[in-house]
């Protein structure tokens, strides 16, 4: 079971794989310098598709070499994402990378039904840290794509994040629904309400391969002497290898505090898709960036397994 994000990156470099990423929006800075370095590390290559003329423009100022880089040239976001998209239906490329497209103009091509990446599943954020002082990572979920998930949705999202867990060898994650009290008796606070409706599910068996409990606040879903002292009993009380947000907004601020107070080192995918989405912030580290990728990889290299 991998135990720390690096062991991730070093992974990625053995699949014996010589895997493609297409970047949406390559004219992004960001997205260029990222898809240069990873080349440079031996992860991955890439397909810049977007402006050509701004492409040039940015490798020219970053001092990238786009001799080894394929391109196609389209200025228009949308006709961008949607040749991005057809590299990986018909195979040239093996994942996407979001550059310079709106989030928004990125999610609605990979949900277009002609690309056939749709699964049955929504989309969701998975974020991967390692836990300061701890050898094991920690997932959070969902701290950038569904606003305020219903219950179906977090549903979604729980499972999403147990694929990563899988992906990264841990076969039964422990798994916290997160609120800010372990009480559901108010019916009303949804945040409760919908933690107990899942753990319920779970305990009724229709959630397998993980094990689920909540509500738990923060503390109490990591710190083993914070469920001492509030008397919470349970197997991921004070152990939690997944952490699920009850909204985007609670997902957000933890994701955020973490980057600015912990420097934590990590990685992070879009999950719910046939294929893996690498959605980084141009604020993320190159470190974050390459993790991010890797991750990817393996969670290509998990569904060629399955196969």
């Amino acid at each position: 079971m991998i135990t720390r994000v690096e062991e991730i990156l070093s992974l990625a470099k053995k699949t014996g794989k010589q895997y493609r990423m297409a970047v949406a929006g390559a004219e992004s800075h960001s997205a260029l310098e990222t898809a240069a370095v990873a080349l440079e590390n031996g992860l991955v290559e890439s397909i810049l598709v977007g402006d050509c003329v701004k492409i040039r423009e940015a490798a020219k100022e970053l001092e990238i070499n786009l001799d080894k880089f394929q391109i196609y040239d389209i200025s228009d976001s949308t006709e961008t994402m949607n040749k991005s998209c057809q590299l990986v239906a018909t195979g040239q490329a093996d994942f996407l990378f979001k550059g310079l497209v709106s989030t928004r103009i990125f999610l609605k091509g990979v949900l277009n039904r002609e690309y056939g990446f749709r699964t049955d599943r929504i989309l969701s954020h998975v974020g991967v840290f390692n836990i300061p002082g701890q050898d094991r990572i920690m997932i959070i979920t969902d701290a950038g794509v569904n606003v305020q998930p219903d219950l179906d949705k977090k549903m979604h999202i729980l499972l999403n994040a147990v694929d990563v867990g899988h992906i990264l060898g841990n076969a039964r994650p422990k798994v916290a629904m997160l609120s800010f009290v372990e009480e559901a008796n108010d019916p009303s606070i949804k945040s409760t309400a919908e933690a107990n409706s899942i753990t319920e599910l779970y305990r009724t068996g229709q959630i397998p391969d993980c094990v689920v409990e909540g509500p738990y606040s923060l503390d109490v879903a990591l710190s083993p002497e914070a469920a001492r002292i509030k008397s919470v009993k349970g197997e991921v009380a004070g152990h939690a290898d997944v952490i699920v947000m009850h909204d985007i907004g609670m997902g957000n601020v933890l994701y955020k505090a973490l980057l600015l107070w912990c420097n934590p080192v990590l990685a992070s995918v879009v999950m719910g898709a046939k294929i893996p989405l690498i959605v980084t912030s141009r604020a993320d580290s190159m470190k974050t960036k390459l993790n991010s990728i890797a991750l990817g990889i393996m969670t290509s290299e998990h569904r060629r397994e399955k196969q």
